[in-house]
C-alpha cells in the first residue's frame, strides 16, 4: 500500500513564498535585459550602426522561428501590464523561459545580436 503524503501547511506556505521571489527575480531580470535591449538599440542609433529597435510583433500577426531566442510577453494575470522573459518557440507552439514553460505568450520580439568581441 502507498499512502500519499500530504503536504504541511508550513511547508505549501514556504513553497508558495519561495515561487512568489522566484517569479520577482525572473521579472527583475527580464526587465533588466529589455533595459540593456533599449540602451544597446541608442547606443545602436547614436552610432549609426542600428536602424531602429525592433518592434513587439503579436502572435496573431506572425509565429516566431521554432528555437529562435526571444524576448516573449503575455497579459498578467491580475491585468495589470504584460509579463516579459526571454525564451525560444518550441516545435509543438508553447514557449520555453527560465527552466519553465511559458503561457499566454501574445507578443515576441527578436533578441538584439550579440556584443561583438574586442580583440
Amino acid at each position: 500500500m502507498s499512502a500519499e503524503k500530504a503536504i504541511h501547511p508550513n511547508d505549501q506556505e514556504l513553497m508558495e513564498r519561495i515561487h512568489s521571489q522566484h517569479c520577482e527575480v525572473i521579472q527583475r531580470l527580464s526587465d533588466d535585459a529589455i533595459k540593456f535591449q533599449d540602451a544597446s538599440y541608442a547606443l545602436g542609433r547614436l552610432r549609426g550602426k542600428q536602424e531602429a529597435a525592433p518592434q513587439w510583433v503579436p502572435v496573431t500577426e506572425r509565429m516566431p522561428e521554432i528555437g529562435e531566442p526571444l524576448l516573449v510577453a503575455g497579459l498578467r494575470s491580475d491585468g495589470e501590464g504584460y509579463w516579459r522573459q526571454t525564451g525560444t518557440r518550441r516545435e509543438d507552439g508553447l514557449y520555453n523561459g527560465y527552466g519553465s514553460y511559458l503561457y499566454s505568450v501574445t507578443h515576441w520580439m527578436p533578441l538584439p545580436a550579440a556584443p561583438e568581441v574586442q580583440a
